[in-house]
This record gives structure tokens, C-alpha cells and sequence, in this order.
């Protein structure tokens, strides 16, 4: 079999298997990478607590400027954010700053959502995808110089 890995151009990479090519961002890369270590050498990596990935990233985006948090709303999936929502639905500052920085209708969804969906709580598997996916994001913003911390 014929495998080769290319970087085809900022933050994209081409997986090639014989005759088939996969095209994956930086995110879905490190994701790939991760899944076929934890496939091969079970155990060796370091497992965290999902529930810690997610109340570090509160913390962090409490003190999130509002132009940068309403780029991060606009620019991950609804699924992520959901997510993580869900996940920190005991965390009033941080749900309030969200939903403050979200229009109405965006609001009524997300918190009808956090109500229906994942009635018994996020698995930790979706939400250590979603923290991570939106860590990636912010670490972009941040970058960008679209994200800062206040406080």
C-alpha cells in the first residue's frame, strides 16, 4: 500500500492511500494523528478529563472581548458551541457573556437546544472534539488579533 502525507498549503494536508486522497484542515489532522496513535499504542497517551478542557476554556472566554467571542459564535459549528454550553449550564457568567454577544434568534436557539438536546448531559468523547475544535479557534483568533482577554 501507498501511503503519503503532503502539506498542500497553510493548514492543509492531503492524505494520500493508494488511489484514494483525503483532503484535511490542520483541526481534522491533529484529530487523525491522535486517533491512529490511541489505535496503535492504547494507553499512551495522556487522558483529560473532559470536564476540566471545558471549565479552563470558560474561564478563559469570561474575560473574552466582545467582538472576539461574537467571531468565535460566528465561526465555530453550532454543535461545538452547544456542546460546550451544555456542558457548562451551571456556569451563569459564562452562559450570560455568551448569550449576551448573540443576537436573539441565536439565543432562543442555543438555549431551546441546551434544553432538548443531550438531555443526559454531552458524552465526553463530544465533548473533548468540541472543547478542542474551539480551543483550535480561538487559538486562530488570537492570532489574528481578533480575540483578547480582558481582566
Amino acid at each position: 500500500m501507498k501511503i503519503a502525507v503532503n502539506q498542500t498549503k497553510k493548514d492543509v494536508f492531503s492524505v494520500t492511500l493508494d488511489d484514494t486522497v483525503i483532503t484535511l484542515d490542520q483541526s481534522q489532522m491533529k484529530k487523525f494523528l491522535m486517533e491512529a496513535v490511541k489505535a496503535l499504542m492504547p494507553g499512551a497517551l495522556p487522558t483529560v478529563n473532559p470536564k476540566q478542557l471545558a471549565k479552563a476554556l470558560s474561564e478563559k472566554l469570561r474575560l473574552a472581548n466582545p467582538p472576539g467571542l461574537q467571531k468565535l459564535i460566528m465561526t465555530a459549528e453550532e454543535d461545538d458551541i452547544l456542546k460546550f454550553l451544555k456542558s457548562s449550564e451551571n456556569d451563569t457568567q459564562l452562559l450570560e457573556w455568551f448569550f449576551q454577544n448573540m443576537s436573539d434568534r441565536t439565543q432562543t436557539m442555543y438555549k431551546e437546544d441546551m434544553e432538548f438536546k443531550f438531555h443526559d448531559g454531552v458524552p465526553d468523547d463530544d465533548l473533548t472534539d468540541a472543547v478542542n475544535n474551539l480551543n483550535d479557534i480561538v487559538s486562530t483568533l488570537i492570532k489574528d488579533g481578533v480575540l483578547d482577554f480582558e481582566g
